[in-house]
């Protein structure tokens, strides 16, 4: 019985931090947006914070990947970023 009480507080705690770091991720419709209306400078805070969290271990490669094939699609708003 406390081997299964400890189980759960473990899986509770676990779905709590796992929580708590998906806040801080860099939401990818912000930054597409962003790059719709040309602000460079949120652009640029966006991909710093993304960077920051990445070299903390609190985003992966592939997920900082991910932010960058944004600029792979082919339309001209994206095209037009600069």
């Amino acid at each position: 019985m406390l081997l299964f009480i400890c189980a759960i507080f473990l899986c509770i705690a676990t779905s709590v931090a796992a929580s708590d770091k998906s806040v801080d991720h860099i939401n990818r419709d912000a930054l597409r947006q962003a790059i719709y209306d040309g602000h460079v400078h949120k652009v640029e805070a966006i991909y710093d914070t993304a960077q920051s969290q990445f070299l903390a271990g609190d985003i992966t490669a592939s997920e900082m990947r991910e932010l960058f094939e944004i600029f792979v699609m082919s339309d001209p708003r994206v095209s037009a970023f600069s």
